[in-house]
């Protein structure tokens, strides 16, 4: 469980998906990237697949996710 990072930043409270996923057709599909990062190392490890966010806890919730390869330094 990582701790909670705070940007000091207001937190999105949307009840409603944005309108321009309305503009997406059904079949159109997202794909989260997600990656881990020092600003001495760099990025250090990243994933693609994908997951859900619940609304009640903002929990992750990967449904599928796998590793992608970074280039040697």
């Amino acid at each position: 469980m990582q701790q909670a990072f705070d940007l000091g930043l207001d937190e999105l409270d949307e009840q409603e998906p944005h309108p321009d996923l309305a503009l997406l057709s059904e079949d159109v599909k997202l794909v989260l990237v997600a990656y881990a990062c020092s600003m001495t190392q760099g990025v250090m490890r990243i994933e693609w697949g994908s997951a859900e966010l619940r609304r009640e806890d903002r929990y992750l919730i990967w449904h599928h996710h796998e590793p992608l390869h970074l280039p040697p330094r």
